[in-house]
């Protein structure tokens, strides 16, 4: 039994060794809102200070993963005074889709801080009704 703990032990070990904890600072989960429609759903992520190239918008049939970086810098040199200001954020988050989608014929935009993305639902095959005789 002491074996399996220390083993159990060494695999925690191995996970939280191979994970970067000072990369998870600037890291923020944007404000998500879906609205399921008859045909679509309607995905809003609020991200603020992003430019539409900082953005990668992942899809599968029933996921959704979006991730977006952005680091700028601005530097100020004068005679006498030098600035430098750096600022950095990042955007992550995946999640489960309500219904299974078509990601092909899905629709994307960005503007103001808000991604809208638009994600028709795949169609239900019909069921049909059989009589037993």
């Amino acid at each position: 039994m002491a074996d399996d703990v220390k083993r159990f032990q060494d695999e925690i070990n191995k996970i939280f060794s191979s994970v970067n904890f000072s990369d998870l600072g600037n890291l923020r989960l944007p404000f998500t809102s879906i609205k399921e429609t008859e045909k679509n759903l309607e995905i809003r992520f609020e991200m603020p200070g992003m430019n539409k190239e900082d953005i990668q918008l992942k899809l599968t049939d029933d996921t959704i993963e979006i991730n977006a970086e952005q680091k700028a810098e601005k530097r100020v040199e004068k005679k006498n005074y030098f600035s430098m200001e750096q600022r950095a954020g990042r955007f992550y988050k995946t999640m489960s889709l309500p219904c299974k989608v078509v990601p092909e014929q899905s629709k994307a935009s960005y503007k103001n801080g808000v991604l809208e993305v638009i994600v028709p639902k795949k169609e239900m095959k019909k069921v049909k009704k059989i009589e037993i005789k």
